[in-house]
């Protein structure tokens, strides 16, 4: 992700950056899904949303 701004999730305009923060907050895959909207839709973010917790969850990370 060069740009937090550029949309991840095009069915609900979640941002890399909105899912970044989420799931750096939440650690929890289904609380990020819930909380956005992410992953709702079509389905092509699960990947990289998924990949976002888990990075979040491998650094413990919580603003």
């Amino acid at each position: 992700m060069d740009n937090p701004d550029e949309l991840l999730c095009f069915c609900n305009r979640c941002t890399w950056g909105q899912l970044q923060k989420l799931a750096g907050e939440l650690l929890d895959f289904e609380r990020v899904v819930q909380v956005s909207g992410a992953c709702t839709g079509c389905g092509s973010c699960q990947f990289d949303v998924e990949a976002l917790v888990e990075a979040a969850q491998a650094t413990g990370a919580k603003p």
